[in-house]
């Protein structure tokens, strides 16, 4: 069993995250339940725009961080750790990144009743992570194999170019024989004058 969630239930997924983000700011007003590690290229940008827009929309509180490389990753773990912020996360979100590592040793210190959440196109998945069902929800499809390329122009003027060739072989009819222009320019009757001749 995995936790591997398709496109069609997204907003199953996000139902969730509202109640548990509205449980948690029952008990503290001032709370933050949802943190969102983003990548930093111009896809996971928009997707982080459009993210913080519905939870800005639905009153949840979030906070952001970038990651570019895997240090980045280390940082967020050791704040998480310090207790230097008082803020326990109740969801953590992470766009374009996170997917091909474990993330339960590269979050070691994510608050133990988090949910993670990856959306995150790149391929392969951790297998750690499609594994861990009561911590990691994996958003987005596993991945199929691209269909073939199209056969391109240049194969396809080969093949006529063979196939000219296959008929190239074919031997050509050969020509009737030729007709003696001199009897062909004879009437009828002056043939049979011939033949009358020669039987006298």
């Amino acid at each position: 069993k995995h936790m591997i969630i398709p496109k069609d239930q997204f907003e199953h997924i996000y139902k969730v995250l509202k109640q548990v983000a509205a449980a948690h700011s029952s008990t503290d007003s001032n709370s933050c339940s949802v943190l969102v590690l983003c990548a930093c290229d111009a896809d996971s940008l928009c997707c982080l725009h459009v993210l913080c827009a519905m939870l800005q929309a639905d009153d949840i509180t979030y906070r952001k961080r970038p990651i570019s490389v895997q240090e980045d990753f280390d940082v967020v773990d050791e704040e998480l750790g310090s207790g230097a912020s008082a803020v326990v996360f109740k969801s953590i979100i992470l766009i374009n990144c996170g997917g091909s590592m474990p993330l339960r040793n590269t979050l070691q210190n994510a608050p133990p009743d988090a949910m993670i959440y990856v959306i995150d196109s790149h391929r392969p998945y951790h297998p750690d992570n499609i594994a861990d069902t009561d911590k990691i929800a994996l958003l987005g499809e596993e991945g199929t194999p691209p269909p073939p390329p199209p056969a391109s122009a240049p194969a396809a003027d080969e093949e006529h170019q063979t196939s000219n060739k296959e008929d190239s072989s074919i031997p050509s009819p050969s020509p009737p024989p030729p007709v003696d222009a001199t009897e062909e320019a004879e009437p009828p009757n002056k043939k049979q004058k011939k033949k009358d001749v020669l039987s006298e």
